[in-house]
């Protein structure tokens, strides 16, 4: 047999294999309970999740411009130990209500 089309039928699988293997993907509404900025890490309705600086709001790293109370619309990909926020949206009405201290 041809070595090159031995090459192509050995490397077929592998092929088919990473095709197979995308990551699961996640959407969610939630409220922030917590930020941890030197960890990369909020807490949304008692799940943890990483939150990269890559994931920006305006240009701007979206973790530094959380807080507790904010509710949050994400979407990203799972993983371990936390799944990976990659896109974010903060309802600007709880927003207000934290930063007027107004609890719903």
């Amino acid at each position: 047999m041809n070595l090159k089309i031995l090459c192509t039928l050995a490397a077929l699988p592998l092929a088919l294999l990473m095709s197979t293997t995308n990551a699961a993907t996640f959407e969610a509404i939630g409220t922030i309970g917590d930020v941890q900025l030197g960890r990369n890490l909020i807490v949304v309705d008692e799940i943890t999740y990483s939150l990269p600086n890559q994931t920006a709001i305006n240009g701007t790293p979206a973790i530094l411009q959380l807080e507790p109370g904010y509710l949050i619309g994400f979407s990203g990909t799972e993983a371990s130990p936390h799944p990976i926020i990659e896109s974010l949206y903060l309802y600007p009405e709880s927003v207000h209500n934290v930063e007027q201290r107004v609890r719903p």
